[in-house]
This record gives C-alpha cells, sequence and structure tokens, in this order.
C-alpha cells in the first residue's frame, strides 16, 4: 500500500509538471512518461539503472545547489515574494487540526526512503557472502557495529540511513526556506510559479531538481514494487519442483514477471489520472500510516521486544552458571545497536509513531463526521 502511493504521488507531479512545461494533456502524462521509465528500469541491467540514478540524484543536488544561487540573484533584482520566511511562517499547521492538511505526516514521508531498503540489504549481503564463505567474521550480519570495521554490513547499513536521512532532512528544510523566499505562500500551486518563474536562474534549477526527484523515487519504486509484485504472483501462480503451483521451490515464467511489472506502473498511472489534487492527500496518508507503522513503530518496538528476550535469555543462562552449571554460554549473544540510545530511544520513537498515527485517525474521522453531516444536511 505504502509502495503504491508513494509511487502514485510521484506519478501525479510528475504529470503536472510534464503537462504545464509541454503542454501534454494530464491523462496522457499519467501513462506515457511512467511506462518509458517502468521499461527503462526493468528492461536495463541494475548496473545501468543505477547509473541513471546517480545521474538524477546529481541533477537533483546540482539543480538544489544552483537554486540556491539563483535565489540570491532574484533577491538582488528584487523578484522574491518579500521577506524573511520564519515570518511568514503557519506554525499552526504543525498541530493537528490547524488547517488544511497537517504537515506532520508529509514530512515524515518526505524524509523515509524505506521503499528501496529491502534491495539495498540484499544487494549489501550478496556483496559480502565470498568474504563470509572463505572465513571472514567480519562480514557476518550479526557481527556487532561497534567494532567500526567499515567492512561490517551493520556498520555500512547504520552510515547509509544516518546520510541518507540528514541529506532529506537539510534539502526539505532548505527547500521551505527558499521557497517561501521566491513564493507567495497563499499561491495555489508554488511548484508551478517556480517553474515559470521569470529569472531564468530560478526555473532552471527547480526543473533541474523537479526532473531529479521525481526520476530517483519512480526508478526505485519502480524497482521495489516489481519485485514485491512478483513475488506475490510467483508465489500464487509459480511452478514449484514438480509441476505444480504453490511450492516453497517457485520458478517464475517470463510471462508472470512481466505481468507483475505491467501491474505496477499500471496501477499508479490509473490512480494519477484522477487529478493533481490527489497528491497532498496521498502524500498525508503515506507519511501518517505505511511510513510511520512501517519504520517508526515496528522496528522499535521489535527492538524492544527482541533485546530484553535477548537479555532474558542471558540472564537465564548466567543463572546456570551461579548454579554451577559451568561456562557462561549466554555471555556470547550479542544485542547489537544500530541506534544510540538503547531502549531509551526505542520507546520514544514507538511513543511518537503511535501519537501521528492516533492524531491522525482522529482527524480522519472527524473529517468523516463532517462528509457525513454535509451529505445527510444537504438530503
Amino acid at each position: 500500500m505504502q509502495m503504491v502511493a508513494v509511487t502514485t504521488v510521484q506519478v501525479v507531479k510528475g504529470a503536472e509538471i510534464i503537462s504545464q512545461l509541454t503542454g501534454l494533456p494530464y491523462a496522457v502524462a499519467c501513462i506515457v512518461p511512467p511506462h518509458l521509465a517502468a521499461w527503462f528500469a526493468f528492461g536495463s541491467r541494475p548496473e545501468v539503472v543505477e547509473g541513471a540514478n546517480t545521474g538524477l540524484t546529481a541533477m537533483l543536488l546540482g539543480g538544489f545547489g544552483f537554486l540556491a544561487f539563483g535565489t540570491i540573484i532574484a533577491y538582488m533584482a528584487g523578484a522574491t515574494a518579500g521577506t524573511s520566511p520564519f515570518q511568514r511562517a503557519e506554525w499552526g499547521r504543525l498541530l493537528p487540526g490547524g488547517g488544511g492538511t497537517w504537515a506532520v505526516p508529509v514530512f515524515v514521508k518526505l524524509l523515509a526512503f524505506g521503499e528501496a531498503v529491502p534491495l539495498v540489504v540484499e544487494r549489501l549481503i550478496r556483496s559480502h557472502r565470498p568474504a563470509a564463505a572463505n572465513g571472514d567474521d567480519t562480514a557476518s550480519i550479526n557481527d556487532d557495529p561497534a567494532k567500526k570495521d567499515p567492512s561490517n554490513p551493520l556498520v555500512q547499513a547504520r552510515s547509509a540511513i544516518l546520510l541518507g536521512s540528514s541529506v532529506p532532512l537539510l534539502m526539505t528544510l532548505s527547500w521551505a526556506a527558499l521557497s517561501t523566499i521566491l513564493v507567495d505562500p497563499t499561491h495555489p500551486n508554488p511548484l508551478g510559479c517556480l517553474l515559470s518563474h521569470p529569472s531564468p536562474a530560478v526555473a532552471v534549477p527547480v526543473a533541474l531538481l523537479s526532473a531529479g526527484a521525481i526520476g530517483t523515487t519512480l526508478l526505485g519504486s519502480f524497482l521495489a514494487v516489481g519485485h514485491f509484485a512478483s513475488d506475490v504472483l510467483c508465489a500464487k501462480f509459480g511452478d514449484d519442483d514438480d509441476g505444480k503451483g504453490g511450492g516453497e521451490s517457485l520458478t517464475c515464467s517470463i510471462n508472470t514477471m512481466n505481468l507483475a511489472r505491467w501491474f505496477t506502473v499500471l496501477v499508479p498511472s490509473l490512480l494519477a489520472c484522477a487529478g493533481p489534487g490527489m497528491y497532498l492527500p496521498l502524500l498525508a496518508f503515506a507519511g501518517a500510516y505505511p511510513t510511520t507503522i512501517l519504520y517508526g513503530l515496528v522496528p522499535s518496538f521489535s527492538a524492544l521486544v527482541l533485546r530484553r528476550r535477548l537479555m532474558k535469555i542471558k540472564g537465564q543462562r548466567g543463572a546456570g552458571v551461579a548454579a554451577g552449571a559451568g561456562v557462561d554460554a549466554g555471555a556470547g549473544i550479542k544485542t547489537p545497536r544500530l541506534v544510540p540510545g538503547g531502549d531509551t530511544t526505542s520507546a520514544a520513537l514507538a511513543s511518537i509513531a503511535v501519537g501521528i498515527v492516533g492524531a491522525c485517525s482522529t482527524l480522519a474521522i472527524r473529517a468523516l463526521r463532517r462528509a457525513g453531516a454535509g451529505a445527510l444536511g444537504g438530503a
């Protein structure tokens, strides 16, 4: 559900931009460009797709840097919307029910890049299997990251998460500041206003960073959703070793995999055809529920439960040693920490996630009640 929502969001915004810049009908822009992007993602070698993704990332970062420079030029030329962004900020949007779409779940979704994590983990494990097979203990995914061994997959995963989270955080804050300087906050389509800005030093960088942001997300989402859809269809319709479907050792036919990939791009494209108005609600939904639950609540709660179980096992085995059982077999059990702070951090993250989900559910129930009351009143 999360991956479909995220992919649909990118198709919606990409189609809106393409339609504005080229005059292509919005519905056509929802169908043709996403299918071309999916054809490239599924039909090219992984190295080629990774190279394209790297190029799009460079385009995104370069466009962002040029936009900062262009903002200075526009400000000096008097082509900005006004004064300091902090004087015009709507702090009430940070509170549930502050008016319009709640900003917090949207912001949470903007910081998440979890759709591609399974693919990254799979490639990390594959890249370390040869070393593990040769007896290199540092290649084990169960190593304690506290060893600070750069070849340790857990160390690499933690570094990737910290860097990958800090970059969108800084870019989101900077984008908020730059956009509020350049565009009147009451404008109904601020991105469209920036794309048609009279200064090329602003319009061109915005087009570059938009293409980079949407392109990188679409490539990663198509691959992730396609992988998931292939697994589902193969588990249902694949052939096992005795030629019957539903076995544990499944082999997918090319047609089954192509069908999964086709649905991967077709479903978001059709949903996006409902109109550009779906952008913020879908983004808020993806941040409020799938993202917060999958990457905020579940990992934190699981870490708390698993660490308590391990500590209980160590305590039981330690008690056995005290009773004369011999060597403490539980002393070698490791509980590596990917996030500083241990149980305190995990409990805090779980509490924040529960609060976000609860607040969004309350707002949704209120909206449904108002809609129901309006429908009854109109009848």
